[in-house]
């Protein structure tokens, strides 16, 4: 299938909203040369702490990919890492070469792709790979997640080289699901930033009384939707409006192998409602924004606009593709 022209000026709103990591970094309060420890020094900064303490349980190790340095975090020292993360039933692992690997090839390919690396090499500075600990019996293990209070690192487990959200599961792995995995938690920390540091929301708004969104795609144990909070709300909708851009270029571009292809056309196809769902959700709850929030709100959803009419255009056009195994990993 031959590329889809889309003028330059489209993808403008998918850029970073920060210079550099450093901008990033230094918005919190900490300034100076960044490491992969910087996550957890500003967790304690945001904590109030005056010591460094989380650092305690952690070591970084670097690895540069396309120019950019990126870490790994391994578990160490005297400190409690696990209990500073705060991921139930996950512990924080030391990861073995073949993982380092494919991370690597992931950022390598995410790297071909200017816009999406852009937003990586901003908002991820440090990796961490989790799995279940011993008392998780039953449990899923979370496909990645990024935490507010520990920003610039992503957390995955291995299901992250399978799994892309809302529920397509490959049946082998992929370092391109991988690559969107990453490229998933650069947004989700992108948006925390916004968050944090433009008042996207009015000044009265608090989660914990926001008005709750039905979530029809998520379920509880008794069939019926979840319910979000107007933040999360955003969060998705701004992670769903990139990945359909992102989405939408693999899937015109060749060179995926045909089952990865299959994954993320069905990923896609579940997407398209999904994204609909979000925004109006939020055109819905307008008066939860203030004005650089609704300037952000209006700006994703004419960016989606265009890139799902996109998208609809290569998916009727692709063939037709078989229904793939469903099912999720928890956590997003």
């Amino acid at each position: 299938m031959p590329a889809l022209a889309l003028p330059d000026h489209l993808y403008r709103p998918l850029a970073p909203r920060a210079g550099s990591r450093g901008q990033v970094a230094d918005s919190f309060g900490l300034s100076g040369e960044l490491s992969g420890l910087v996550p957890f020094d500003i967790h304690d900064l945001m904590l109030g702490r005056d010591d460094r303490r989380t650092r305690a349980g952690a070591e970084a190790h670097p690895f540069d990919v396309a120019g950019e340095r990126f870490w790994w975090i391994h578990p160490s020292g005297d400190g409690d890492l696990n209990r500073e993360v705060g991921l139930e039933g996950h512990r924080v692992t030391s990861p073995d070469e073949p993982i380092r690997r494919r991370v690597h090839e992931a950022l390598t390919a995410l790297s071909g792709v200017p816009w999406a690396f852009a937003m990586v090499r901003t908002y991820i500075t440090s990796f961490a790979l989790i799995e279940l600990d011993e008392h998780a019996a039953g449990q899923r293990p979370i496909t990645s997640c990024s935490l507010p209070d520990i920003p610039l690192c992503m957390f995955f487990s291995r299901v992250a080289l399978k799994h892309i959200p809302p529920l397509s599961v490959s049946l082998e792995e992929s370092v391109l699901l991988l690559a969107e995995n990453i490229y998933h938690e650069s947004v989700h920390q992108h948006v925390n930033h916004q968050i944090i540091t433009e008042g996207v929301f009015t000044g009265d708004y608090d989660s914990r009384t926001s008005p709750l969104v039905d979530i029809s795609w998520r379920k509880k144990s008794d069939g019926s939707p979840q319910q979000w909070q107007l933040d999360r709300v955003f969060h998705a909708a701004m992670v769903y409006g990139h990945l359909i851009a992102w989405r939408l270029r693999i899937l015109r571009h060749g060179g995926t192998d045909d089952l990865t292809r299959r994954t993320i056309h069905q990923a896609s196809v579940d997407s398209l409602t999904v994204v609909s769902e979000l925004s109006a959700a939020l055109q819905a709850h307008a008066s939860a924004f203030s004005s650089t929030g609704a300037m952000r709100v209006g700006e994703l959803i004419g960016l989606t606009q265009v890139f799902q009419e996109a998208l609809q255009v290569t998916l009727q056009g692709g063939r037709a593709i078989a229904p793939m195994e469903g099912g999720v990993g928890s956590g997003r």
